[in-house]
């Protein structure tokens, strides 16, 4: 389970505490309305900006950690120190990226909203890390053609979802110019957040790009109408979450889609494995992987026959890798 840099948290916490928490349920009610029913989310008042930060920061964070370990999983020589993050709203991947490398030293961070940049530097004011409260932030918004330094880490997260065709076209143009070795996309795990990756996918597939997860080859996409591809980060809440959502559960699940292409060349054959894209169905003598294969979908039966195997399986969780579980354990 995720939990918030303790920093963060605490400016969190902070903020939100200036709010009325009847401002505060009622506009965190909006926003989830918002997202439910597939709007595009204009946070427009004080409100649903502490709202947003209070609850789906927290949930977006855990996605985008997932993901950049993900690129840690798979590329674990690729040194990173440089990150580009465009739609940062309030400086959720700044946060995460840092954790992840904290050998990064250039961060630029480009948010069309005035307002949600300005309280992401409240959020980072306070921060002891010196590369977190030096990170240029740009008022810039992607629907216009921009020319951003190369980066070695890009991130568009949570951001194509709000955009037009063209715009998302555009963006998605940038993003790849700007990366010097990885790009990651991440949108919610809903239909058309899975739409928008596919969308990215192609792009990239189309630019040459090496994608690195959580897609095992570059054929057609193997899922099918009416489902889509997604995995889920679980992130600890806090006592206001909790209070502001009338939740007694101590955590929260954010379900997300996502892609990780890369520029460089890498050693190996990175896609020479099975991404788990179900929970696994753990029975007394069984259990059964759905799995993404370089042949398309498949299930695989591990039986308890198969001791090793079996004992493996039943380690792994939505989203792991399966070839990759069985080489770990034979090192």
């Amino acid at each position: 389970m995720t939990s918030l840099p303790y920093e963060l948290s605490q400016a969190i916490e902070m903020e939100v505490s200036k709010i009325d928490f009847s401002l505060f349920s009622q506009a965190l009610l909006e926003l989830s309305l918002s997202y439910r029913n597939n709007e595009k989310v204009f946070i427009t008042s004080l409100a649903r900006r502490l709202a947003y930060i209070g609850v789906r920061l927290p949930a977006t964070y855990s996605a985008i950690l997932a993901t950049l370990l993900e690129i840690k999983n798979k590329l674990p020589s690729t040194q990173l120190t440089s990150l580009l993050d465009l739609g940062a709203g309030p400086g959720t991947t700044l946060w995460a990226a840092l954790t992840t490398w904290p050998e990064i030293s250039k961060v630029t961070l480009v948010e069309r909203d005035r307002e949600m940049i300005s309280l992401g530097k409240t959020l980072t004011s306070n921060s002891t890390n010196p590369f977190i409260n030096s990170a240029q932030w740009l008022n810039l918004d992607l629907a216009n053609k921009q020319n951003f330094s190369q980066h070695d880490l890009v991130v568009v997260s949570y951001a194509l979802g709000e955009m037009d065709s063209a715009t998302k076209q555009n963006a998605l143009l940038q993003a790849w110019q700007a990366t010097e070795k990885v790009l990651v996309i991440i949108e919610p795990g809903t239909v058309k957040g899975f739409h928008n990756i596919l969308l990215a996918r192609d792009f990239l597939i189309l630019s040459e790009a090496n994608i690195i997860a959580p897609c095992p080859h570059k054929n057609v996409c193997p899922i099918t109408e009416g489902d889509w591809c997604h995995f889920s980060g679980r992130v600890e809440r806090s006592s206001f979450h909790r209070r502001a959502k009338g939740g007694v559960l101590s955590y929260e699940d954010e379900k997300f889609s996502y892609i990780i292409a890369s520029k460089e060349l890498t050693s190996g054959n990175y896609s020479d494995y099975s991404r788990v894209i179900r929970h696994p169905l753990k029975r007394p003598r069984h259990i059964h992987l759905d799995l993404c294969t370089n042949n398309g979908l498949s299930r695989a039966t591990i039986s308890q026959k198969n001791k090793d195997a079996y004992k493996l399986a039943r380690k792994l969780s939505w989203g792991d890798t399966w070839e990759q579980m069985l080489k770990e354990t034979q090192e």
